[in-house]
């Protein structure tokens, strides 16, 4: 199955989408500032050090945790680039595109052909549709065409039309972490009033058994949370009437020993950052101080400190592993 979704889906996603900061230790440390995902690299680079204020990349999924209740997730190669050739004219409603079709996609025809494949409820192409935009989102221009298109929206009523899939779950998640991970705010703001934080906790309600989908989940809360700009605290309320922290609460209990706890901590603190009443709340439905810590000075407004890795806690263990290999 791994083999065939890898073809069909082409090339974790901020990946997708991974990011966050690790969890503080017993010993007081100075807060640190977690970011948001930034969109996979076409191909894969060593990690740099990540700017203060600018966000991380996205995630790509990997193999699942072997849990019983855990449907068995793709691994998604991080090789897929944007293919500039002509592209095919896209879904209609008499005929739907091949599965290679849709891989060499562009923004227009990608959308237009998850919005058709949404409407007849083709799981296996609304999951290739919404991997095809996660891809072209790493890319700064097609980015921005996704997001003039109305990509948010079109994604978000796949997810709420066909919520039985984890893996159209996985990259319809996976697209919107990507989707609002640029230095921009605009595309967060459109993300969060067309119900992307509503989408990502009714996933965690779905899906929180899977791995995959719970850490993606808290990316998408990450990203949208993310920010210093004047939006960013209606963006953190709207965050809170919709979920986010419930959500992210319930993948900490289930993965608490599971190595996606830094993005989780990650979520949590962007959720409640400048927000008194949100970070009471937490802690009143079980958070710990560590997982509130503020990341800006409540009274100047400055950023706190941050030095972080690229990519998912998972991905960062598994490149310390192999810098301790050689």
């Amino acid at each position: 199955m791994a083999d065939c979704l890898q073809k069909c889906l082409g090339g974790p996603a901020p990946a997708a989408p991974a990011v966050a900061v690790a969890a503080a230790s017993a010993t007081p440390a100075a807060p640190t500032k977690p970011e948001p995902a930034k969109p996979e690299p076409a191909k894969p680079e060593p990690a740099k050090a990540a700017p203060a204020a600018e966000p991380k990349k996205a995630v790509e999924p990997a193999v699942p945790a072997k849990e019983a209740a855990a449907p068995k997730m793709p691994s998604v190669s991080e090789d897929a680039v944007v293919d500039d050739s002509a592209e095919p004219a896209g879904a209609t409603v008499e005929s739907l595109p091949s599965l290679h079709e849709i891989d060499v996609m562009k923004p227009e025809a990608a959308l237009r052909c998850l919005g058709i494949v949404t409407e007849k409820k083709n799981v296996d192409l609304g999951a290739a549709c919404c991997m095809r935009v996660r891809v072209l989102c790493r890319d700064h221009p097609q980015r921005e065409a996704c997001e003039r298109l109305g990509a948010s929206r079109i994604i978000i009523a796949a997810l709420t039309a066909m919520p039985d899939d984890p893996n159209l779950c996985l990259q319809g998640l996976a697209g919107l972490v990507n989707l609002c991970s640029g230095d921009s705010h605009g595309p967060r703001d459109t993300a969060v009033e067309n119900g992307a934080i509503k989408a990502a906790s009714e996933a965690v309600k779905r899906w929180n058994d899977t791995v995959e989908i719970a850490e993606m989940a808290c990316l998408v809360i990450q990203n949208l949370c993310y920010g210093e700009d004047d939006k960013a605290l209606k963006r953190r309320a709207t965050a809170d009437e919709h979920g986010a922290i419930e959500a992210v609460l319930a993948v900490i209990k289930k993965h608490e020993t599971k190595e996606i706890m830094d993005t989780c901590v990650a979520a949590m603190r962007l959720t409640v950052d400048r927000m008194p009443k949100l970070r009471e709340k937490a802690k009143s439905l079980g958070a710990t101080d560590d997982w509130v810590k503020p990341i800006t000075k409540e009274g100047g407004g400055s950023l706190l400190s941050f030095r972080g890795g690229f990519g998912t806690s998972r991905r960062k263990a598994k490149a310390a592993a192999l810098q301790s290999n050689h």
